[in-house]
């Protein structure tokens, strides 16, 4: 089953410790496929895939972002650069500020009300991660990139009783 995908990408699936993290890994690339098919009418097979220096995959038809978080996945596909995220909702420490956010974002975070701050971090971490995969950039550094100044779709979704966060992010 693993001959559809590019071997590299194969050898990443296979090599995962975690059975979880390995069944979502497969599932966002067979999600892939099904988008490719039913949004471009490209035989996946057939596709050519290739991962840059930075460790993002590309393909040389359309653009792709994959995300997976806790048994859901999620994908964006389209012939411009794309970035998606999906985060669980989840509790965030609150010391993870520094690590997250600008000065700009902080400000923010501390006008907001109680009840509002801990999805204001995790909706901001996850508007991150999809400029970050858009991006392609090497590093992770989200307290470097202020999201606030970014148009990032963010949308809480219900899967299953579970709550999670998806974002992504189509330039113009």
């Amino acid at each position: 089953i693993f001959n559809l995908y590019p071997k590299l990408r194969a050898e990443e699936i296979l090599s995962c410790a975690s059975k979880k993290v390995k069944a979502e890994k497969f599932a966002v690339w067979k999600l892939l496929e099904f988008a490719v098919s039913e949004t471009f009418g490209l035989d996946f097979a057939k596709l050519n895939f290739s991962k840059t220096e930075n460790g993002k995959w590309e393909c040389d038809k359309f653009c792709f972002s994959l995300s997976h978080s806790e048994n859901a996945v999620a994908v964006a596909i389209s012939k411009k650069q794309v970035g998606v995220d999906i985060q669980i909702v989840k509790s965030v420490k609150e010391d993870a500020i520094e690590k997250y956010l600008t000065d700009g974002e902080r400000k923010v975070f501390n006008t907001i009300a109680q009840e509002e701050k801990q999805p204001f971090l995790l909706k901001t971490f996850s508007a991150k991660e999809s400029l970050f995969k858009l991006s392609g950039e090497r590093a992770f550094l989200p307290s470097k990139r202020d999201a606030l100044c970014e148009s990032v779709a963010i949308k809480e979704i219900d899967f299953n009783g579970q709550k999670y966060i998806l974002s992504d992010w189509l330039p113009d």
